[in-house]
């Protein structure tokens, strides 16, 4: 039997149109992101407080432990982990004015979920130690009632991308030190509770 001399070109037709097909996709889901993440701009001066409470060691890991509490009157939708394990950024002091982003932490984004505060509600939060001895913490956020019925694919992959957060507002905390004195807003974990750990540390990280 004969082989059709038009057998080979018809493969790499058949696959190049297959990855044309996967790039339009992607380019297509990337687009939707895009879009909808700009609905996620904060509007109506919502109103979002990072507090310290105290300093707490959970399974090995030293932890500055914060409430998240949303004081204003409309829901505000963060990402992260889950309740209690909000991402977050961490800023220590750079030069007089500036402010370095070395020490955030690294997160599995691949975990993202979307996290809902409705008004009046206050979550605590465990962020990592920082060397400097003095830094901020900050929580991303999104006031809009569109964030919270974003599915959860959307949040993973656009929390990864910086033209998507930027979108989003930041609560910043007071300065603190690790001779902060506590104030206990938050209680104590359970012993046998579980917080994931920091995956790494560095100026990769931070500056997404």
């Amino acid at each position: 039997m004969s082989i059709p001399t038009n057998l080979k070109p018809r493969c790499g037709d058949s696959r190049h149109r297959r990855i044309v097909r996967v790039i339009t996709f992607g380019i297509g889901v990337l687009l939707i992101v895009v879009f909808v993440w700009r609905l996620l701009a904060t509007g109506e001066n919502p109103k979002v407080e990072v507090l310290f409470s105290h300093f707490e060691t959970i399974n090995g890991f030293d932890f500055a432990v914060f409430q998240v509490s949303n004081t204003g009157k409309r829901p505000v939708t963060c990402y992260g982990y889950g309740w209690k394990q909000p991402f977050y950024w961490i800023a220590t002091p750079k030069g007089a004015t500036n402010w370095s982003f070395d020490y955030t932490t690294g997160f599995d984004h691949s975990k993202t979920r979307p996290i809902t505060l409705p008004p009046g509600v206050k979550m605590p939060a465990y962020t990592v130690i920082p060397i400097p001895e003095s830094w901020i913490v900050g929580i991303e956020y999104s006031s809009s009632a569109f964030a919270a019925k974003l599915p959860r694919w959307v949040w993973r992959l656009g929390s990864q991308e910086y033209q998507f957060r930027k979108h989003l507002s930041i609560a910043w905390s007071e300065p603190i030190t690790r001779s902060s004195k506590p104030t206990n807003l938050v209680a104590p974990l359970p012993s046998a509770t579980n917080v994931v750990a920091p995956i790494a540390t560095g100026s990769g990280d931070g500056k997404n």
